[in-house]
């Protein structure tokens, strides 16, 4: 990757505006700023390892707006500077992970898991030119005999995918399960018991709730039933992650008309891992949304929409 910038001549460069970069982190058992100091560590030892030893890393604090309480909260960035009168990159974390913690059970995945399997089968059903023109070497799509282009493809095999995602969310747990109740057994075994319990209390902590806490964030993010009790989680997910975006995309100012100058960064990277990632495509969804329906501060300038 840093042969092809070096070919194409990006690289060496910096960035000639003020930049922010969100990241939003992924799936797993995620503390706050990890992800932050992680990617901006990275980010410059990149750099250092091209020869710019002066580039810098500082800790700053952002009052921000807190929505519907008319006050501020502070939340942290981590600032890049690359010599002096140089145009800086701030790098910002949306961190969502405390949202989804210990909040969907196995039986809560496996039901889950139950209805993304049945959804497949009837999709695919009722769109089979779909999975004939889009799929290429899924084994979850039959072929026609001695065919490997995508248009080879003739049918889902709706049993195989179940009993795969059904093995991934059943027989696991099942398994976890029952390793958890023969520890809770030989726990009551006299002398010897508290090893078994040491044991068990660590595969409780270290296993099922990983489990369950892994998978449960998928499955709590990709409920869209609004009668779901993890419905209201998902909002609020997507709702802070497009809020996050909202205070580096918008003017400074709560009122406009606005200049180029009110903006507090010229560019914005959104940077998405994992389930990262779709939360990050669902909020540019919705900023665009509000973007055409009037909704996302901006200033109109000759040729309509102004945005930096």
């Amino acid at each position: 990757m840093l042969g092809e910038l070096h070919d194409s001549g990006f690289a060496g460069r910096w960035v000639p505006q003020d930049t922010a970069v969100l990241i939003v982190h992924g799936i797993g058992n995620k503390q706050p700023f990890d992800t932050l100091d992680q990617f901006a560590r990275t980010l410059v030892e990149t750099c250092r390892a091209w020869g710019h030893d002066e580039i810098t890393m500082t800790h700053f604090t952002a009052a921000k707006p807190s929505r519907g309480t008319g006050g501020f909260w502070y939340d942290n960035f981590i600032r890049l500077t690359f010599g002096p009168q140089q145009p800086r990159v701030d790098i910002y974390e949306y961190y969502w992970a405390y949202q989804t913690g210990d909040k969907a059970s196995l039986s809560d995945i496996q039901n889950w898991v139950t209805n993304v399997t049945g959804g497949a089968r009837r999709f695919y059903r009722d769109n089979a030119e779909f999975g004939r023109q889009y799929e290429d070497s899924s084994p979850f799509f039959a072929k026609k005999p001695g065919g490997n282009a995508p248009s080879s493809h003739t049918n889902f095999r709706a049993f195989r995918y179940w009993f795969f995602i059904t093995t991934v969310a059943h027989v696991i747990p099942a398994t976890l399960g029952a390793v958890t109740g023969t520890l809770r057994f030989l726990s009551r075994v006299p002398i010897v018991g508290w090893g078994f319990d040491w044991l068990l209390h660590q595969v409780e902590e270290r296993e099922v709730n990983a489990i369950a806490n892994v998978i449960g964030d998928i499955a709590i993010y990709n409920t869209t039933d609004a009668k779901s009790k993890f419905y209201a989680v998902r909002k609020a997910i997507l709702d802070g992650a497009v809020n996050a975006l909202r205070y580096l995309l918008e003017p400074a100012k709560a009122t406009g008309p606005y200049l180029p100058e009110d903006w507090r960064y010229h560019r914005v990277i959104l940077a998405g891992h994992s389930l990262g990632s779709q939360i990050s495509f669902d909020a540019i969804n919705r900023l665009n949304h509000a973007l055409w329906t009037g909704h996302l501060r901006q200033s109109a300038g000759q040729d309509g929409v102004f945005l930096p």
